[in-house]
């Protein structure tokens, strides 16, 4: 959500320019000074101005601005929650022709943020947005037919969505499409997975960071590279990833013979990621903890990952 593009200013110029254009009316000039402002491009990061600007030209009837102070309305940055305003703002840049709004629409609609659940129509709204090549509607419908939330249960009908959401850089649907070719399933393909994982991974998406960080650590398809797995579950931590907290655990745990070897370490990003909710993390704590070793050594340290994935769109 919140991918819409505004203009970015080259310099302080520019900047001098839209400020110039919006004075006298210019409504995209103020949707740009929203960006800008908004995302810290050239001026200093100021939410609030940008708000002030994006306000303006939505008075002035600009959909791109409606769709970003809807986000700003969903997400409770720098205005007070209120997913009603939110789906008002979308419904409306949706009439003017801003098809960028079917997305988040949808994602309403899903949730029930707004308005009554109503998956069917969520799927509705994603399908207007897909056709119209939104990489997000795209995601999100690829979501609902590998989950058969919204929609029948059809994997190829998701792997067209996904493959069609990452050839226009969107990093989930990379990551989804590795999860499904690496599934037990007919459509198993263990070379495009790890396409996949590396294309994202490449790009800082933390779970595919995760998962090809597993690739590398294990030898499993990619040659074995314990020094690169350790950088990106690294990366991956600083997003507040719990696998790679996990993961981090169980680099230091499981290597006896590396200098990586701790079991201070392992019980120390264990605790971190069991504390957040980590249910694997947890169990694989409270065996270290009771030095029940026997079972430590049978544990399915690879399994269950994922926990904290989101389930259609973030």
């Amino acid at each position: 959500m919140f991918l819409v593009e505004f203009k970015t200013p080259k310099n302080q110029a520019t900047i001098d320019k839209w400020r110039r254009m919006a004075g006298v009316g210019d409504k995209a000039a103020m949707a740009n000074l929203g960006g800008a402002f908004y995302f810290g491009k050239v001026v200093n990061k100021d939410k609030a101005e940008a708000l002030d600007w994006w306000r303006k030209a939505v008075v002035r009837n600009h959909p791109p601005s409606m769709y970003a102070l809807g986000c700003l309305y969903h997400l409770g940055s720098v205005v007070e929650r209120d997913y009603v305003k939110a789906l008002r703002l979308w419904e409306k840049s949706v009439a003017c022709g801003f098809k960028s709004a079917y997305g988040p629409l949808g994602v309403a609609y899903f949730y029930g943020h707004g308005t009554e659940v109503d998956k069917a129509k969520a799927v509705e709204f994603w399908e207007k947005g897909a056709k119209n090549g939104d990489p997000d509607a795209q995601y999100a419908l690829a979501r609902s037919f590998e989950l058969g939330e919204g929609a029948p249960k059809d994997i190829d009908q998701a792997i067209k969505y996904f493959t069609l959401s990452s050839q226009q850089g969107y990093l989930g649907a990379h990551y989804r499409l590795g999860r499904i070719y690496s599934g037990e399933t007919s459509r198993f393909d263990q070379a495009k997975a790890l396409s996949h994982w590396r294309e994202a991974a490449s790009k800082r998406h933390p779970k595919s960071m995760v998962y090809y960080g597993l690739a590398l650590y294990k030898g499993d398809g990619e040659p074995k590279n314990e020094a690169l797995a350790t950088r990106f579950w690294q990366k991956a931590v600083e997003y507040g990833d719990l696998d790679a907290m996990y993961c981090m655990g169980l680099l230091h745990y499981k290597n006896p013979d590396s200098s990586t070897f701790s079991d201070k370490l392992a019980r120390e990003w264990w605790r971190k990621a069991a504390d957040n909710g980590h249910d694997k993390a947890a169990s694989a704590l409270t065996l270290l903890e009771n030095d029940q070793r026997d079972k430590l050594a049978a544990f399915d340290f690879y399994s269950d990952l994922d926990l904290d994935d989101p389930t259609v769109l973030i």
